[in-house]
């Protein structure tokens, strides 16, 4: 089994904010978890509230590949919009 090792206050809120970054960017849970090549089912446990028996977390992998998509994965981990420079 691998292990996670965010910390606790990174997983506050997760689930919510990479569903609110997926929708800004106009995508459903299905095109992303296509454009990822992972189960339609996986993404929407990835945003399962927080402290839902069915929450998981996806692997570094999977945030990476979403950043190069676009989605601003810097929000989703820690709550905190990066401001242009």
């Amino acid at each position: 089994m691998q292990q996670q090792f965010f910390l606790p206050f990174l997983l506050e809120d997760f689930g919510s904010r990479l569903a609110q970054v997926r929708e800004a960017a106009g995508l459903s849970q299905a095109a992303l978890a296509k454009a990822l090549r992972i189960a339609r089912y996986t993404q929407l446990r990835y945003e399962k509230p927080t402290g839902d028996k069915d929450q998981t977390f996806p692997p570094i992998t999977y945030v990476n590949q979403a950043h190069a998509l676009g989605l601003d994965m810097h929000y989703v981990l820690t709550g905190k919009k990066q401001t242009p420079s």
